[in-house]
Protein backbone atom coordinates (compact mmCIF):
# COMPACT_ATOMS: atom_id res chain seq x y z
CA UNK A 1 0.00 0.00 0.00
CA UNK A 2 2.68 2.39 1.00
CA UNK A 3 5.46 1.02 -1.11
CA UNK A 4 3.90 2.70 -4.71
CA UNK A 5 3.86 6.41 -3.21
CA UNK A 6 7.17 5.57 -1.56
CA UNK A 7 8.74 4.89 -4.88
CA UNK A 8 7.03 7.18 -6.68
CA UNK A 9 8.28 9.74 -4.53
CA UNK A 10 11.73 8.48 -4.83
CA UNK A 11 11.57 8.49 -8.69
CA UNK A 12 10.37 11.91 -8.46
CA UNK A 13 13.06 13.22 -6.26
CA UNK A 14 15.62 11.57 -8.66
CA UNK A 15 14.49 13.30 -11.83
CA UNK A 16 14.38 16.62 -10.37
CA UNK A 17 17.63 15.80 -8.90
CA UNK A 18 19.45 14.88 -12.42
CA UNK A 19 17.45 17.81 -14.15
CA UNK A 20 18.87 20.18 -11.32
CA UNK A 21 22.55 18.83 -12.53
CA UNK A 22 21.84 19.06 -16.13
CA UNK A 23 20.66 23.09 -15.96
CA UNK A 24 24.01 23.61 -13.98
CA UNK A 25 26.07 22.22 -15.95
CA UNK A 26 24.70 24.11 -18.84
CA UNK A 27 24.51 27.74 -17.18
CA UNK A 28 28.30 26.55 -16.50
CA UNK A 29 29.07 25.50 -20.08
CA UNK A 30 27.26 29.28 -20.91
CA UNK A 31 29.26 30.81 -18.73
CA UNK A 32 32.94 29.77 -19.99
CA UNK A 33 31.63 30.36 -23.38
CA UNK A 34 30.79 33.63 -22.60
CA UNK A 35 34.13 34.46 -20.50
CA UNK A 36 35.74 33.05 -23.43
CA UNK A 37 33.82 35.68 -25.95
CA UNK A 38 34.95 38.02 -23.51
CA UNK A 39 38.73 37.67 -23.32
CA UNK A 40 38.83 37.43 -26.73
CA UNK A 41 36.77 41.14 -26.99
CA UNK A 42 38.92 41.95 -24.47
CA UNK A 43 42.30 40.91 -26.57
CA UNK A 44 41.28 42.78 -29.64
CA UNK A 45 40.82 45.75 -28.51
CA UNK A 46 43.84 45.76 -26.26
CA UNK A 47 45.54 45.23 -29.44
CA UNK A 48 43.71 47.79 -31.34
CA UNK A 49 45.34 50.35 -28.68
CA UNK A 50 48.80 49.21 -29.42
CA UNK A 51 49.01 46.51 -27.52
CA UNK A 52 52.40 46.72 -25.05
CA UNK A 53 53.69 50.17 -26.16
CA UNK A 54 57.16 49.99 -26.25
CA UNK A 55 58.49 52.16 -22.98
CA UNK A 56 59.36 55.83 -23.12
CA UNK A 57 63.38 56.75 -23.12
CA UNK A 58 64.32 58.52 -19.30
CA UNK A 59 65.79 61.50 -20.29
Amino acid sequence: MILKPLIALVAASVLAMKLTQHLGRQQLQRRAKDDHQRQRDDVHRWEGEGGNLPPTPQR
